[in-house]
């Protein structure tokens, strides 16, 4: 009986890109490096993705997505400011992502 795919795994990969991209950030991010994080190979990344590039719009909205629900909580503009800057200080590669490939 052939081998099933794994229908988490593409989580899995988007989950490991985002934390090798929170880490270290641009350089951090390889096909390789996300393959050792889950513990698989290049090759069945590569099935999911064509490319580094195809993960990288969707760490963006992933964290777009964080940040809308961290600011939708703020109960005025001068919180919402403040809740910015903080994530901006405290998620510099993630903030540095939001710029440089949006």
């Amino acid at each position: 009986m052939p081998r099933q795919p794994d229908p988490f795994l593409e989580d899995q990969i988007l989950d490991a890109a985002a934390g090798l991209w929170r880490k270290r950030g641009d350089k951090a991010l390889t096909i390789r490096a996300v393959a050792q994080a889950v513990r698989t190979t290049t090759p069945t990344i590569y099935r999911r993705f064509k490319s580094r590039e195809e993960i990288l719009p969707i760490l963006l909205s992933r964290i777009r997505q964080d940040l809308l629900n961290l600011l939708q909580t703020c109960s005025s503009p001068q919180e919402a400011s403040r809740r910015y800057v903080e994530f901006a200080v405290s998620h510099p590669h993630e903030y540095e992502l939001s710029f440089a490939h949006a």
